[in-house]
């Protein structure tokens, strides 16, 4: 729904992301050039930690949240951009 190619923080990528202020989340590794249906305010090497208060560990966690979302929820999303930490918000369409 959201259009983005992810991978969960292991050890292994976590070694890859240097400053990481939480050993944990989904990376965005890409994002699709057009999803019709969402829009999502990321970028390539955001970290999603949370999506509405509910912590997200793996790439599992993510997809079950955003599956429960229906067409008007608002969502808020919790990121790492490096050196920073961002909450994107947006209406699910």
């Amino acid at each position: 729904k959201f259009g983005l190619l992810g991978i969960s923080i292991d050890r292994a990528v976590a070694e890859m992301l240097p400053g990481l202020r939480e050993h944990y989340g989904v990376v965005v590794a890409a994002k699709a050039a057009y999803v019709p249906s969402q829009e999502v305010p990321v970028e390539p090497g955001d970290v999603i930690h949370a999506i509405n208060q509910t912590r997200i560990a793996t790439l599992e966690t993510l997809r079950a949240a955003v599956e429960a979302l229906k067409p008007g929820d608002p969502v808020v999303l919790e990121i790492e951009r490096p050196g920073r930490t961002l909450f994107v918000a947006f209406e699910m369409e």
